[in-house]
């Protein structure tokens, strides 16, 4: 699972503060006496497995602006392990736009998560990381990424397309198919870049 926002004031407009950050690992700590918060499939209405995203609901216990299974259609995670820093709360992740999330060989995640992976692989990672992903047509066939080489890459294409793909396997957990290109090959943006695509 890849480490989201912080999850603080998601939709502050319709309901009150949720939680605070955590110094120690990603999300915010909920506050559980005031909310009650849930990631669910909006498919099914039920809660997913803890540390996978799903749409955010809310139901406020204060007096004041009452909320019951409020759906903000927010991705979110809530992860329940124990946490180094003492609080003992809940933390919860926030993702974006559920809608927004890409669904693959079972799983469900942002597109920065494999942007993170890629971090991680310094040919491709250096002056600055630029790819795309192509929108999945069919949830069981590995996801296509293309990525282009760093400015001062030294290593085989075959053998960085290999790092490339075992580094969202690790950090996402779906397999990939990795187009390496050379340099100033993708389109650049000046606001902001469109990372998911249709091919």
């Amino acid at each position: 699972m890849g480490k989201g926002m912080p999850l603080m004031t998601a939709g502050a407009e319709c309901h009150a503060y949720l939680g605070s950050g955590c110094g120690e690992l990603p999300g915010a700590h909920l506050a559980e006496d005031f909310a009650i918060v849930q990631a669910v499939d909006p498919q099914t209405g039920r809660e997913v497995p803890d540390g996978e995203w799903g749409d955010l609901v809310v139901t406020t216990l204060d007096r004041d602006n009452g909320l019951l299974r409020y759906d903000l259609e927010e991705a979110c995670a809530i992860l329940r392990e124990p946490c180094p820093c003492g609080e003992t709360t809940i933390r919860g992740l926030w993702g974006g736009r559920y809608k927004d999330l890409v669904s693959s060989q079972g799983r469900r995640f942002q597109p920065e998560e494999i942007a993170s992976a890629l971090r991680a692989v310094h040919d491709v990672s250096r002056p600055s990381l630029e790819w795309q992903m192509v929108r999945p047509k069919e949830e069981s066939l590995p996801l296509a990424v293309r990525v282009e080489r760093g400015a001062d890459a030294a290593g085989d294409a075959t053998e960085i397309a290999a790092r490339c793909r075992a580094a969202i396997l690790e950090a996402v957990g779906v397999e990939a198919t990795i187009e390496l290109l050379d340099r100033d090959s993708l389109p650049r943006a000046g606001y902001k870049a469109a990372r998911l695509v249709d091919d």
